[in-house]
Parts: C-alpha cells; structure tokens; sequence
C-alpha cells in the first residue's frame, strides 16, 4: 500500500507524495504535438476520488477515510471535517458522548493550519 500524506514522517517523504502527485510528465504525440500533465489524485476504484465520495457522503466513516486518503487536498480537510461534524450532530442527539470527534475535528483544524491551504 502507498504511504498517506498522514504517516509521513519527514519533509522528504512529505515532498516525494508530492512530486509524485503534481510532477509535470510530457510525452511527444504522433501528430509532433507535446502533451504534459501531472498524474493528480489517486483514483478510487478507477474514478476521480471526489466522484467517489460523491456516493457515500452520507457515511461518515466512509467518507472521512476516503477523504483521510486524499490528504493534502484542500477538499480533503473539508470533507473530513464534515463527516466529523455529522458524526458530533448524531451523537448529540442521541445525547451521547463525542468528547473523541471533537478531539478529533480540532486535531484536523491544527493540522489543516499547517498544511496552508486556507480553511476549513
């Protein structure tokens, strides 16, 4: 398995995910012409990962693991911070605990602060 922008333990590790995310790739088409593109995203089951999240937006679990594997995208932070907020919505409730997602929503906002990339 590839390793996640979360597990990275050194700018070095941080920055090869990077490269290979948005490093620039060109190849010479048969017409002469020059095409060059970045691979962008991984894919989720062969589709653009937002699509893909699209379908299960309404599991948080789901949608906070999906969104977990996309990190650093700024639409990754925001999809997790939702599915944490309908997480803490569903269990106050049920009049339950979530001392945990809230933990967890202001651990994201400090790592989103970091990774510079604007709000959440």
């Amino acid at each position: 398995m590839d390793m996640l922008w979360v597990d990275t333990t050194t700018d070095e590790e941080a920055r090869a995910l990077d490269r290979g995310m948005w490093e620039m790739v060109g190849s010479e088409q048969p017409d002469g012409t020059f095409v060059a593109q970045a691979a962008g995203p991984a894919p989720e089951s062969g589709e653009f990962w937002y699509d893909a999240l699209n379908r299960i937006k309404d599991d948080p679990d789901k949608r906070y693991a999906m969104a977990r594997r996309h990190l650093p995208l700024p639409a990754a932070w925001r999809e997790m911070a939702v599915s944490l907020r309908m997480k803490i919505r569903k269990a106050r409730k049920a009049k339950a605990g979530y001392e945990a997602e809230l933990r967890e929503l202001h651990h994201l906002a400090a790592m989103d602060s970091y990774a510079g990339y604007g709000y959440i």
